[in-house]
C-alpha cells in the first residue's frame, strides 16, 4: 500500500520516491510534468478508502475465500460487485497467494468473457476488489432453474467460454478452477470466466504443473495421478461443463471425494438414450474429445472452437488476442488493479 511521494532532487527533478508499506522505491518519470502527475495520483491512492467511491447495498454472495456485495459508484451511480476478500488468520499465506493471483489476472486481462476488474482497495484490513456487475448470476443458477441447456444455448454458452479459456492459455494462464460456480452470464447465453484466485500463470521454462487445486467434479484425470499439467485441464472441466448443460447432471459422479476421483480414473463416459436420444450426434463427439484422459490427446480450447457442432449456427471460430487493458483505477488515471491495495 502507498504510504507517502516525496520529489527527489528538487522541482524541476523527474525522480521521485514512492514509501510503501515495507520498502521505499525510487521512479523515474518521462518529464517533471509527468512526474508531477503521478505524484498527485499517488498522493491520493494514499489517502483514498473504499467508502469514498463507492456505497455498500447487500450481501450477493459468499465463497470460502471470500463474500461478494452489490455496491453503488458514488460519482457515476453504476452498480458494482465487490469482493471482500477474507482474512484465512490459520493460513495467511494462502490468503494472500489468493489475492495475489486473482489481481494479477484481472489487471493484465481484457476480454468479453472474462469478468472486468474496475479497482482495488485495501479497507478495514481486508482487499476489496472491485468489479463489473453481473446482474444474471451463475451459470449453476441457471442450471438450477431450467435443469438443462437447449442445444442451441449450450453451444453459445461453451463458445463464449471457450472463448475466454483460449484467450487465458495463449496468454499463458490457466484458470484451474472452472465450473458452472464461476461462470457468470451477462444474458442467458453470454458467460463471463470469474474467480481467478487459483489461476496461475505459466512460462517456457516451466510450462507444466504440479500443484493439486481445484473442484474434484471438475478436476482432470492427469492432475488427480500426480502428473504434470497445462491448460488441458481447463479443457477438460469445460467438457464437464457441456455434459452438465445439455444432460443436467456431470458425467462423473459419486457420494464422496473418493467416488469422484475414482469415476474421474476409470469410469466410462456414457450418453445414455434417455437423456441423450434427442441431441445430435455431433456434440457427443465434441464432448468426448474435451474429455479424453490423455491430455496430449485432449481437444485444446481453439480445437474445440472449431469443432463442426460449434459451426452448427454459423458461430464458433477463435476470438484470441494477446495482452489485455487491465482495470481502470479511479484513484490513479492510469490502468492499475493495486494502486490503493497491500
Amino acid at each position: 500500500m502507498v504510504k507517502g511521494v516525496r520529489r527527489l532532487d528538487g522541482a524541476a527533478s523527474c525522480r521521485f520516491s514512492v514509501k510503501l508499506d515495507k520498502r521505499e522505491v525510487t521512479v523515474t518519470a518521462e518529464s517533471p510534468q509527468d512526474a508531477d502527475r503521478w505524484m498527485v495520483a499517488l498522493e491520493k491512492a494514499a489517502t483514498a478508502s473504499f467508502p469514498t467511491f463507492y456505497k455498500k447495498q447487500k450481501t450477493i454472495g459468499r465463497g470460502h475465500f471470500s463474500t461478494v456485495i452489490l455496491a453503488v459508484d458514488r460519482q457515476t451511480s453504476e452498480r458494482v460487485a465487490v469482493k471482500i476478500i477474507k482474512r484465512d488468520k490459520s493460513d495467511v499465506t494462502k490468503t494472500r497467494k489468493y489475492i495475489r493471483r486473482e489481481v494479477k489476472v484481472l489487471s493484465t486481462t481484457s476480454h468479453p468473457n472474462i469478468i472486468g476488474a474496475v479497482d482495488f482497495f485495501s479497507h478495514d484490513g481486508k482487499p476489496h476488489l472491485v468489479m463489473q456487475y453481473v446482474p444474471g448470476g451463475s451459470l449453476r443458477d441457471a442450471l438450477r432453474k431450467k435443469g438443462h441447456f437447449s442445444e442451441p444455448d449450450a453451444r453459445l454458452v461453451l463458445r463464449g467460454i471457450l472463448r475466454g479459456l483460449e484467450y487465458l492459455h495463449v496468454n499463458r494462464i490457466i484458470h484451474r478452477d472452472v465450473k458452472p460456480e464461476n461462470v457468470l452470464l451477462a444474458t442467458p447465453t453470454h458467460p463471463l470466466i470469474t474467480d481467478f484466485g487459483l489461476a496461475t500463470f505459466t512460462s517456457s521454462r516451466v510450462p507444466l504443473l504440479r500443484t493439486i487445486v481445484g473442484t474434484p467434479a471438475y478436476v482432470a484425470p492427469e492432475l488427480l495421478r500426480g502428473e504434470r499439467y497445462g491448460p488441458a485441464v481447463d479443457v477438460w472441466a469445460a467438457g464437464i461443463v457441456l455434459y452438465f448443460l445439455l444432460a443436467g447432471e456431470r458425467p462423473f459422479g459419486g457420494k464422496s471425494r473418493e467416488d469422484i476421483r475414482h469415476a474421474v480414473l476409470t469410469g466410462s463416459l456414457e450418453f445414455p438414450d434417455k437423456v441423450w436420444g434427442g441431441i445430435s450426434p455431433g456434440v457427443k463427439g465434441l464432448v468426448v474429445g474435451m474429455l479424453q484422459r490423455d491430455q496430449n490427446v485432449r481437444l485444446t480450447a481453439s480445437q474445440a472452437l472449431r469443432h463442426p457442432w460449434m459451426a452448427a449456427d454459423g458461430g464458433g471460430g477463435a476470438d484470441v488476442a494477446v495482452g489485455g487493458g487491465g482495470p481502470h483505477s479511479r484513484r490513479g488515471g492510469g490502468k492499475s488493479s493495486s494502486s490503493g491495495g497491500g
